[in-house]
């Protein structure tokens, strides 16, 4: 019996780490607004455990648009995402 022919992985999420360090793809700089939701949200956080926060412990207008990105590019793309700033 002759094994089937193996077919080369493709895509976004096929990738070395090599072709990502020299990629920006997957790096989202974050913009001064998108900080200062942060700064304003963390605080209030600081003792709270992880488990307890949800997503109305952090309002972050801001954020709609970039975490709409990463989520499409976490499960659509190359699966990583790197912030900055």
């Amino acid at each position: 019996m002759t094994p089937p022919a193996r077919i080369p992985l493709a895509g976004p999420d096929v990738w070395t780490g090599a072709e990502m360090a020299g990629s920006t793809r997957w790096i989202r700089t974050l913009e001064a607004a998108q900080r200062a939701d942060l700064a304003t949200a963390l605080p209030a956080l600081r003792d709270r455990p992880w488990d307890r926060i949800g997503r109305a412990d952090l309002p972050l207008p801001a954020w709609r648009a970039l975490l709409a990105d990463i989520a499409h590019d976490l499960e659509h793309g190359c699966g990583i995402v790197k912030l900055r700033g």
